[in-house]
């Protein structure tokens, strides 16, 4: 590119006596449109990274969280805005790829375009020197000799500016900064009839794993259930969310017979906070809304989202959370802690207008002080009145509900209070030692701030047949 670019012109001069100030105005403004090309070649490129990596994220989510997505009725947003970024991506591809052609017919039509231009000034300012020789020899330096600079010159300029792209994403990543782990724990409160299940019953393969379940919540009550790991607590909840194949005798919400009813119609009744907080690739605001369609989402919603995470104890401005509600979260929730996840699960269902809540183990990952700041504010205000049901392995909140259903062996072995319980039942003060025990082994761990232990439940999709479906 720099020899022709350097030659040419002293050529043009020296052996045609055209004005060298005109050759240089006429190589700038190809240069120039040739820049201006190559910016946006460059800035169509880069988009281009930032929405596939976008969408490779999403897909991964996508993947990795259908059975979670499925329970909290949330697939058709999501895969939603996975096709709007898909459509944004695909319209972004076009552009780049028009401009990439346009770029290319520039360049190659420019000699002859030059050539023309060249040949006119010379027949006007110096007539005697038109000879056949002179004219090949002026198409020959601008139409031979300049023809691979001049297409070189857009793509040099391009490869030049997504190079500094990728060196400032790079850096961007370089710059990240690691956010300290958050240990975890639990609470709530509630009082009418919203949820009645009789004989429920859960046989996969051959294999018992729930049975003769019966359950009776009244509306704004508030019920914990309890168990060891495997006694079925967790594959409970996918019962009640349509998530099992279970067959039950009756089963009823709020008064409405669910027998015959689809998922849909069911997951509605429910907020559901799984045991591992779910965040996505997507702004803090999306990830509490999963509100895609109204363009108005953050103007009119954000008082009432910054709402639900501050009765879920997160707010932004103590949470490293720059940008407020617009801030990203990384892909899988890649830089929050474990307790940051499930807080932002919590406002999800503090935003959610589900009259029942279902919460999986949902503060295993939160500390003392914030289970108790939730059970004075959150349980006690904006969920007062609203039914809940938690799995737990928590003894903190247990002496707070009205009762407790205390599981075994995919069994309900016994309802109670707690004192009623811790009076009368010597397997559950066995529980209750056992659970005891493993707190206080892991009380100087927690200290340390080290990784809370891998969930105790694990629920596999009950549909594939491949797959060993374990009690709990």
């Amino acid at each position: 590119i720099l020899f022709p670019l350097i030659l040419a012109p002293a050529a043009l001069v020296y052996l045609f006596e055209l004005p060298l100030s005109f050759v240089i105005a006429v190589l700038a403004g190809v240069i120039a449109i040739n820049l201006v090309l190559a910016l946006r070649q460059s800035r169509f490129f880069s988009i281009f990274k930032r929405l596939a990596a976008e969408r490779v994220g999403l897909v991964n989510e996508w993947v990795q969280n259908i059975r979670t997505l499925r329970v909290l009725g949330l697939m058709e947003p999501f895969e939603t805005k996975l096709l709007e970024v898909r459509e944004i991506e695909t319209m972004n591809r076009i552009k780049m790829v028009t401009n990439g052609q346009t770029m290319n017919a520039v360049s190659s039509s420019m000699t002859f375009v030059i050539n023309v231009l060249f040949i006119l000034v010379l027949v006007r300012l110096h007539p005697a020197q038109v000879t056949p020789g002179s004219l090949l020899a002026l198409l020959w330096i601008v139409g031979i000799f300049m023809t691979r600079p001049f297409r070189q010159i857009p793509w040099f300029f391009t490869f030049v500016f997504d190079g500094w792209t990728s060196l400032k994403r790079l850096a961007g990543a370089l710059s990240l900064t690691s956010v300290p782990p958050q240990i975890a724990k639990s609470a709530t409160v509630a009082n009418e009839p919203a949820l009645t299940v009789r004989d429920l019953n859960l046989r996969i393969y051959g294999q018992q794993l729930l049975s003769g379940i019966d359950l009776d919540l009244r509306e704004g009550e508030f019920v914990a259930v309890v168990g060891e790991v495997g006694s079925g607590k967790s594959l409970l909840f996918q019962c009640l969310l349509a998530e099992a194949p279970a067959e039950f005798k009756a089963y009823r919400i709020l008064g409405e017979d669910m027998s015959g009813r689809g998922s849909p119609e069911i997951r509605r009744h429910f907020a559901f906070v799984p045991q591992e907080g779910f965040t996505m690739s997507a702004t803090l605001l999306e990830n509490v809304a999963f509100d895609y369609h109204s363009k108005t989402t953050e103007e009119t919603l954000r008082e009432e989202i910054e709402g639900a995470l501050a009765l879920a104890e997160f707010r932004s401005s103590q949470e490293r959370m720059n940008g407020g509600l617009t801030t990203e979260i990384g892909e899988r929730g890649v830089n929050l802690s474990g307790g940051q996840k499930q807080r932002i699960s919590l406002a999800r269902a503090v935003y959610s207008k589900a009259p029942i809540l279902l919460l999986d183990d949902t503060f295993s990952a939160l500390d003392t002080e914030t289970e108790t700041k939730l059970i004075d504010g959150l349980f006690a205000t904006r969920w007062k009145n609203r039914t809940c049901l938690l799995a737990t392995h928590r003894l903190s909140v247990l002496s707070k509900v009205s009762r407790i259903y205390f599981m075994g062996e995919g069994r309900i072995l016994d309802v109670g209070t707690w004192s009623e319980l811790r009076g009368r039942s010597k397997a559950f003060n066995d529980f209750v030692h056992s659970v005891e025990a493993r707190e206080a082994a892991q009380t100087p761990a927690i200290t340390k701030s080290a990784p809370r232990p891998a969930p105790a439940e694990e629920i596999l999709p009950p549909e594939n047949p491949a797959e060993v479906i374990s009690e709990d």
